[in-house]
């Protein structure tokens, strides 16, 4: 990913300022991976802490914790944004701690996802192949605070997500009436597991499971999982980019 160098550009939420330390904060449910980004960003210069995350979701109470007691001028999701529930996720995140400068990493195309993280104020959103160069760029620009993202690239980015039909967006407006935990509990029943296997693997019992899936269905308006699930595959299809639909 090319950042550009132009003083033509959008001022975002998040600035930082050079109090900040060069503090970088990596939140992954990928630990090899934050383990090679934040190996690689301190031997640049920047004073790095890792933060594990568990898939679809992150603990807002944890992620307070890291921000009060690191201070990080800059915050880098390394967390997969690549269906509905990643991108709520994602977007509680960003929209409740603004004051610090979000990079969100995807493996999405450009589209509907990258817009969902510039709508809610992230400095910048890359691809997960980004070089360490590129990155190291765009964080410097953040810690000398200057916008990370050309304001043109920023807009058309933000199109994507505030453009999109009518009904992708009731649909979408549908879907926030869960809780993140339903929309996870959702989520894995689109993937196919039984309520046993999210409860294994959520560490909750199988009857909180199904009080989930109640409420999922009672405010979806639905009858069934089957339609609940219909509705969730429906969301994950306006995620795709205009141009591979």
């Amino acid at each position: 990913m090319n950042v550009q160098q132009d003083d033509r550009v959008a001022d975002v939420r998040g600035q930082v300022s050079a109090a900040d330390g060069r503090r970088v904060l990596v939140i992954s449910d990928h630990v090899l991976t934050s383990e090679a980004v934040a190996a690689a960003l301190s031997d640049v210069g920047y004073r790095v802490r890792r933060m594990a995350a568990r898939r679809h979701s992150l603990s807002m109470v944890d992620v307070q914790h890291q921000l009060t007691d690191f201070d990080p001028g800059v915050v880098l999701l390394l967390h997969e944004v690549a269906d509905p529930a990643h991108v709520r996720a994602m977007r509680r995140l960003v929209s409740r701690f603004g004051d610090v400068a979000w990079f969100v990493l995807t493996s999405s195309k450009r589209g509907p996802v990258w817009g969902a993280g510039i709508d809610v104020g992230a400095a910048t959103v890359m691809s997960m192949d980004s070089t360490v160069e590129e990155l190291s760029r765009a964080l410097s620009r953040a810690f000398a605070r200057m916008p990370v993202m050309q304001e043109e690239a920023r807009d058309r980015l933000h199109r994507e997500w505030t453009d999109r039909p009518r009904a992708a967006v009731d649909l979408w407006d549908h879907l926030d009436r869960l809780t993140q935990r339903e929309t996870e509990v959702l989520a894995d029943l689109h993937r196919g597991r039984s309520v046993s296997e999210i409860a294994a693997r959520a560490g909750l019992r199988s009857s909180t499971v199904r009080s989930h899936v109640k409420a999922i269905l009672r405010k979806l308006d639905v009858p069934s999982q089957l339609t609940a699930v219909a509705i969730y595959q429906q969301a994950v299809e306006t995620l795709v980019p205009r141009d591979d639909r």
